[in-house]
């Protein structure tokens, strides 16, 4: 049997800073729960982890050990793979993993609506497997938020590098096995958001006693989102910030990035819409948080 592991990531900026993440969750109820047969097997979850046993009776084998919750498990048509519903670090996404055991993947990395009423169940819910076992039937309250056109404009004359944010030693990236994984920053200066090819925002300094300094194009990969790295880069920004005497802190967030910087305390100052030289009209949301010297939240 192979648990999800608990990973070690260390947050450095391009000069100097470390950091370590770790995470654990609550106890769950201890009940036999949400079973799927296959053969003679019977796959379920008790007290928050799943365990394969024989219809017949007998010794029950444990194949999850992970802090967070795992349920909805559905054997594969051919009975080689379970995929399942994990409810980890407060979200739910899609897992597979060997009906013997071992470690999961992660199928699903768009943010989990939540938290949900309990009459709305979970998100992400695994349903089952089409009958050739090539794809996985999952229902998920998830909305597009960018039209592939829209999204392919904002990579273009949005997404991209800053070297002012390099430059001035206030960019982080979080790294794992010596590869990046995350990264993102503040800035002093008055640039909102944009990259190298199109800035928003004339560059000169902020004053602190008066502004907010900027939150900077902040980015994870799929395969380490929802596990808290991008919280931690974001507070060490933060007190970065209030260490240079700054009280608020002022972000453009793209439509899905509005529910993470929401958890994290920021609120919505306006929505905006910016016409990118090619005449596409993208949609972003301003926010600002107040914080104390030192990083911490009111």
């Amino acid at each position: 049997m192979t648990a999800v592991l608990r990973r070690l990531v260390s947050v450095v900026p391009l000069f100097a800073l470390c950091i370590g993440l770790g995470w654990a969750g609550p106890s769950p109820t201890k009940l036999l729960r949400f079973p799927d047969i296959y053969g003679d097997s019977v796959v379920f979850t008790y007290a928050g982890d799943l365990w394969r046993a024989s219809t017949s009776g007998g010794t029950a084998t444990r194949l999850t050990a992970h802090p967070g919750m795992e349920v909805f498990a559905r054997f594969s048509p051919d009975g080689k793979w379970i995929a399942f519903t994990g409810q980890y670090d407060g979200d739910e996404q899609v897992y597979v993993m060997p009906a013997e055991g071992g470690e999961p993947k992660q199928l699903t990395f768009y943010p989990a609506e939540g938290p949900l009423p309990a009459r709305w169940g979970y998100d992400n819910i695994v349903y089952g497997w089409t009958p050739d076992g090539s794809k996985i039937l999952f229902r998920s309250l998830r909305h597009g938020y960018y039209t592939e056109a829209e999204a392919e404009s904002a990579i273009r004359y949005v997404f991209g590098v800053d070297s002012e944010l390099v430059s001035d030693g206030t960019y982080f990236v979080a790294t794992e096995g010596g590869q990046p994984v995350a990264c993102g920053g503040w800035s002093w200066r008055r640039t909102l958001y944009g990259g190298d090819q199109r800035p928003m925002g004339v560059g000169n300094l902020l004053d602190p006693a008066v502004e907010a300094a900027r939150i900077r194009a902040f980015f994870v990969a799929g395969t380490h989102a929802r596990r808290g790295i991008g919280a931690m880069l974001l507070e060490a920004c933060a007190e970065a910030a209030t260490a240079k005497g700054f009280t608020r802190l002022e972000l453009m967030s793209t439509l899905p990035g509005v529910p993470f910087y929401a958890r994290l305390g920021f609120s919505e100052i306006e929505s905006v819409v910016d016409t990118l030289p090619d005449g596409t009209d993208v949609g972003f949301v301003r926010m600002a948080r107040a914080v104390r010297l030192g990083g911490e939240r009111p």
